[in-house]
């Protein structure tokens, strides 16, 4: 166990010692582990642990078994649980179908004939006079193959010559990881750990690949082999050390972005329509576009929809926008001349095309002809049980319409903010589930867990980029929002969400939606920056 705030290191043996930590209130914020196996056997008794872990904001880490959960963020901290309790299944099974190896299979030469081996080298132009050498590596790891009775069915050596260590994007080294992913290596011999990267996160990502792939590697300086005890050690400190690195990065991309707005600068990629930038990153006003804006809030505050502005402003301007960019701009502080950037209000770096006055009577008029009434509630599952975590306001019903489709908005008049009502439904869906299934006494969590998994092998690569990256927190929406649909194509393709009697949501009637929330939430909050699930209160 380890707490970032006081750099503390604590070991225990088993969850006894866990949970005697935290009756003691000793903090700690991250939980390491070699595989979900430590917790036991019972998956009821882990799935109660890791919310244990999750109300106390504890981060877990299953080396082996390359999870991670986040308790930071709600909804990805839900689905990281069911990765654990998906792994302590498989692990259950595997346990039940394990078979003994014959006694003359015991021995390490049984391991070392007619092996596929790989040999990487590497040096660079200031390391030729230092024993480094690319013979010099190469010598060593036939002495070592001899010196251990190693009959490699093929031994192919990978060498970099005069290549840096700062990645692993080298062309030998990107050969070797190929043949790796086609199953052309069965064991990576080197020289000497620091062969591969000075990168920390770089040498984690490949150790964890080789893992996953079933490939050992020996570093023959540094007395390492990754299957054993030694080994693993090192990949624990070096997944701590990664997530070090990678916080970091982080940092310091995020304080450099910051230095940029406080010079005013715009330090978003994207820039927002009616603007251009100049080479020194300075906005100024586009006008041609500008004259759109100005249009488009008059016609806002003349209480147009934004379906009928998007319209009018494509035969005024020949401006092809859609409705939900009319309302974003509408909803813009920054045409006022007011830039949010990383929870701090900038004043000197967006340009106002249109006064704060205006931008807000335009909001106030368009707000009224898109609320909804009557009998076009009972589209809105979660009505009435919504509030905004900001001013905690209950948020109003708000369609919209593009073509033959219909979109669901859940809306806070204060705030100007909103959600899609699918959003709330991927994030709720699953607690929802099983809320339902333990009040019919249903005791089959391996038949659900299988459900989850199939749908595992669709989204795991996909969180696992996420977890991975360096990124701040704009690439992380556009991830997220990414992977949200990934979700929901899972949902519908595989149909692996069932309610009850074996009806998908999608197949219920808005009565049947709205009966089930009634049984299971109370009430939730929800972040409309983020479009995330702050808190969810459930019906007991």
């Amino acid at each position: 166990m380890y707490d970032y705030d006081t750099d503390r290191i604590f070991y225990v043996y088993d969850v006894k010692g866990i949970y005697e930590f935290l009756s003691k209130k000793i903090s700690f914020t991250e939980l390491i582990m070699l595989d979900v196996s430590v917790l036991g056997n019972d998956v009821e008794l882990i799935s109660a642990f890791l919310d244990e872990m999750i109300c106390n904001k504890i981060n877990v880490i299953s080396i082996y078994d390359r999870l991670v959960l986040h308790t930071e963020a709600y909804y990805l901290s839900r689905l990281e649980k069911t990765f654990f309790l998906t792994k302590a299944l498989k692990k259950q099974e595997e346990n039940k179908k394990k078979t003994y190896m014959p006694i003359n299979q015991l021995n390490g030469d049984f391991d070392k004939k007619n092996k596929k081996i790989g040999a990487y080298c590497r040096v660079s132009s200031r390391e030729q006079v230092q024993g480094y050498s690319i013979d010099n590596q190469k010598e060593k790891i036939q002495m070592y193959l001899e010196l251990f009775d190693y009959e490699p069915e093929k031994l192919t050596f990978y060498v970099d010559e005069g290549k840096s260590a700062s990645s692993l994007k080298r062309p030998a080294m990107q050969n070797m990881l190929n043949d790796i992913e086609n199953d052309e290596i069965d064991e990576i011999i080197i020289y000497k750990l620091d062969r591969i990267s000075r990168s920390v996160l770089d040498v984690y990502y490949l150790l964890n690949n080789l893992l996953s792939k079933d490939v050992n590697l020996v570093a023959i300086l540094d007395n390492l082999d990754i299957k054993t005890a030694n080994g693993r050690m090192v990949i624990g400190i070096l997944a701590i050390f990664a997530q070090w690195e990678r916080e970091n990065t982080i940092e310091r991309t995020n304080d450099g972005l910051l230095r940029m707005a406080r010079e005013g600068k715009y330090p978003i990629s994207t820039i927002p329509f009616g603007y251009k930038r100049d080479e020194d990153k300075y906005l100024y006003i586009y006008e041609k576009e500008a004259a759109v804006i100005r249009d488009m809030f008059l016609f806002a505050k003349s209480g147009y929809t934004f379906i009928e502005i998007s319209r009018r402003l494509q035969e005024k301007h020949g401006y092809k926008l859609s409705d939900e960019r009319v309302r974003n701009i509408i909803f813009n502080d920054s045409y006022y001349g007011e830039f949010l950037y990383k929870d701090f209000v900038f004043y000197e770096i967006v340009p106002a095309i249109v006064s704060k006055d205006d931008a807000l009577e335009a909001r106030k008029m368009s707000g009224k002809r898109n609320s909804v009434y009557g009998e076009g509630l009972n589209h809105f599952s979660f009505r009435y049980k919504v509030k905004c975590a900001t001013c905690g306001e209950i948020l109003i019903c708000v369609p919209t319409y593009k073509k033959d489709k219909h979109y669901y908005y859940y809306y806070c008049k204060k705030c100007k903010k909103r959600i899609n009502q699918t959003k709330i439904v991927e994030h709720v869906l699953c607690d929802m589930i099983q809320i339902l299934a333990t009040r019919s006494k249903s005791q089959n969590l391996e038949k659900r867990m299988n459900k989850i998994k199939r749908l595992d092998k669709k989204i795991k690569q996909n969180v696992q980029d996420y977890i991975d990256d360096n990124i701040d927190n704009e690439t992380y929406k556009v991830a997220m929002k990414q992977y949200n649909r990934q979700l929901k194509e899972a949902y519908a393709e595989l149909s692996l969400v069932e309610i009850k009697n074996g009806l998908s949501w999608e197949g219920l009637s808005n009565e049947e939606r709205r009966k089930i929330v009634e049984e299971t939430i109370s009430y939730m909050t929800i972040d409309l920056d983020k479009k995330d699930i702050v808190e969810i209160e459930y019906e007991k």
